[in-house]
């Protein structure tokens, strides 16, 4: 006999007796199971599907946040069963007034060898020791400290397009292809009157719509224009509550802060006459004038 028979037999004989243990546990199973009184048995019976049965995977829930004052301080930053994505210097841009501190992800997928648009200063600073993950493109990888890098193939696979048009693209692709089927989606409308918004609005609409196709659930803000027409083509244009909700909301945003800048002014400008007064006493002083009046 040579090497190979000899193995060949070896392995024979392990799958015979593994069937054979195998048939013996279940006729065994079979015997206990039938010797029982009838509830007994239906309890056994549940117990032991349990713990055949492998626990359930833990929903992955992620939470997209843009820039737009909508719906951005709605994302669940306090709810660490959610991981937290930021888009690219937008983030660190709006952290002063976030909260924007909780995030796992930072998508960077613009050029930083853009001399027209360049990152802002603070913002390369950052990137130096981010805290947390940074991913980006294939092409940029290397002007970053160690940078995760997006399946750029995988991306175009699952859209069967190359179809890119925000960085918002990118992030819910990657979602996607990573088999997340819970988004959420905050800080984001795409209606300024921005040029590219024309683009990226219905770009981003599109790869919701491949998600829900798939069996990805959204969240959405009510106030969010994405998704949301004034009203149903053919119809007249009343009765749309959703974005009537939207367009309330966007109203009284801005009108508040209208307001905050405007206290912040009366603020500034107050500081301002503060310290030309103080100006005017210590220049006083230097001249050895006795200028005590600050009203």
């Amino acid at each position: 006999m040579d090497d190979t028979e000899s193995i060949d037999a070896r392995v024979d004989g392990a799958i015979e007796r593994l069937l054979k243990y195998t048939v013996a546990q279940l006729i065994g199973f079979h015997q206990r199971l039938t010797s029982e009184p009838p509830p007994k048995r239906k309890e056994n019976l549940a117990r032991e599907i349990l713990r055949l049965t492998p626990p359930p995977k833990p929903v992955r829930k992620i939470a997209i946040v843009g820039s737009a004052p909508s719906t951005r301080g709605e994302a669940p930053y306090e709810d660490e069963s959610w991981e937290m994505w930021g888009l690219s210097h937008r983030y660190y841009a709006y952290a002063e007034d976030g909260p924007l501190e909780r995030i796992t992800r930072l998508y960077e997928v613009h050029d930083p060898t853009n001399k027209v648009r360049p990152y802002p200063e603070k913002y390369q600073e950052f990137l130096k020791a981010p805290p947390c993950e940074i991913w980006t493109r294939p092409r940029y990888a290397e002007h970053f400290t160690d940078p995760k890098i997006l399946p750029m193939e995988a991306m175009r696979s699952y859209m069967g397009l190359d179809y890119f048009a925000s960085s918002l693209a990118f992030m819910l692709l990657h979602a996607l292809v990573e088999g997340v089927t819970d988004i959420g989606i905050w800080g984001v409308d795409l209606t300024a009157d921005t040029p590219e918004y024309a683009y990226q609005k219905p770009n981003l609409e599109f790869i919701i719509g491949l998600g829900m196709a798939r069996g990805a659930k959204f969240h959405i803000p009510p106030q969010s224009a994405l998704l949301k027409m004034p009203t149903v083509y053919g119809e007249s244009g009343i009765g749309a509550p959703p974005y009537k909700r939207y367009l309330t909301n966007m109203i009284a945003q801005a009108e508040s802060d209208c307001k905050s800048l405007a206290d912040k002014k009366l603020i500034h400008e107050g500081a301002v006459l503060a310290f030309k007064k103080a100006d005017q006493v210590y220049e006083g002083e230097l001249r050895g004038s006795d200028v005590t009046d600050w009203q």
